[in-house]
């Protein structure tokens, strides 16, 4: 195969995502060829059909619109990487929008929530198909289901639509949002109408976008996009084109990896006050070895009335509770890449780092260095 393909990376609004679509695309090509990749920024995205005709560009990756404005490019091979429509036309490498829901109802859930509601994004598919994923979820939990959920679709110049929906909302909610930029909307609202974060409304976002958090005032909990892996994919899939592959089109769905609980959503509700007592003493204490008889103590109960007060609070045991969020932990520092895994270890309660990488593959079926690889661009390896 010639070396001296040309891979264009299509930049959209979605910067986050493109900035890890083109790290995956970077970290293929590093390791399988020695193409160039040429990142184009959205500004210039006119300059792609003449870059095309041109000879300049060998292979396109990236969000397409449509499978028309697909077409528009040529019979150049063209991977796309977003759900913003349905495209049939050419290969595709798309994250489960419907898992991300899910995840997003599932922390709702073990927090204590059955008020909730969603906000998505007119005309994308993606929006769609994670307020599905929600519904679906909630319907399997053998709760309320998805008869409850109050739906709103965003639009920026509509502030009081979005703030007479919130002020609607039986309290305490918990909100989903298709994106990062719609969760900091949600917070601005809740500030603006007085509403406690996340005390009184609990937002969810996706993307983890860290100007969004920023502008939002609040560390958002989030469902991080896997853009590197989705890049890496479609690099891939565009790779076997260049070879000659003319099968028929594919589709790849890559899962997401975790749910990050931040301070826009970290508070449980409906609990009693053992449970409650019980649940900040771990979070401030999940660097050491935590016993569940020694909480026991700590709160006046015995083990077994204190395993029973779980299981009707929260629906999973004291011990299940430190597992899970010791997982959330680590999977929030090996993300952040700037700890030593040793650290991350400590910090999650385990001295040894076998011990914590025991624990880690048990959970999360890969070992902590593996999950920082894929779910932690950028990261310090160490």
């Amino acid at each position: 195969m010639p070396s001296s393909r040309c891979v264009a990376v299509l930049f959209d609004a979605q910067l986050d995502l493109a900035t890890e679509v083109h790290r995956g695309v970077v970290d293929y090509l590093g390791q399988h060829t020695d193409w160039q990749v040429l990142p184009l920024p959205a500004a210039q995205e006119d300059r792609l059909p003449e870059l095309l005709r041109g000879g300049m560009v060998d292979g396109v990756i990236g969000s397409f619109v449509s499978d028309s404005w697909a077409a528009a490019l040529g019979p150049v091979p063209r991977v796309n990487t977003s759900s913003l429509s349905t495209i049939r036309s050419i290969d595709s490498v798309v994250v489960d929008d419907h898992a991300i829901g899910r995840l997003a109802a599932e922390h709702f859930l073990s927090n204590g929530l059955r008020s909730l509601g969603y906000v998505g994004l007119g005309g994308c598919v993606y929006s769609a198909a994670r307020l599905d994923g929600f519904l679906a979820a909630l319907d399997a939990s053998g709760g309320t289901g998805r008869a409850g959920v109050a739906c709103l679709t965003w639009l920026p110049q509509r502030l009081h639509e979005l703030d007479d929906w919130l002020a609607g909302l039986a309290r305490p909610a918990g909100v989903f949002c298709a994106s990062d930029l719609v969760a900091r909307a949600v917070v601005q609202s809740c500030r603006r109408l007085g509403l406690s974060v996340p005390s009184e409304v609990a937002v969810v976002g996706v993307g983890d976008s860290y100007l969004d958090a920023v502008f939002a005032g609040i560390p958002l909990s989030t469902v991080p996009l896997p853009g590197r892996r989705l890049g890496a994919a479609a690099a891939e899939l565009l790779a076997a084109r260049l070879a000659g592959y003319r099968g028929p089109v594919r589709r790849v769905v890559v899962p997401p990896t975790c749910l990050l609980s931040r301070s826009s959503s970290s508070v449980v509700h409906g609990t009693d006050e053992v449970v409650s007592g019980c649940l900040a003493y771990i979070q401030g204490h999940l660097h050491e070895w935590l016993r569940v008889d020694a909480l026991a103590r700590r709160f006046g109960v015995s083990r077994r009335t204190l395993e029973m007060r779980f299981q009707a609070a929260l629906g999973r045991s004291p011990a299940g509770e430190i597992r899970r969020r010791r997982l959330d932990l680590a999977r929030q520092l090996l993300r952040d890449g700037s700890l030593p895994i040793r650290e991350v270890g400590r910090r999650c309660g385990y001295l040894e780092p076998q011990q914590f990488s025991a624990f880690f593959r048990t959970q999360m079926g890969l070992a902590p260095r593996q999950y920082r690889q894929q779910a932690a661009p950028a990261a310090v390896e160490r």
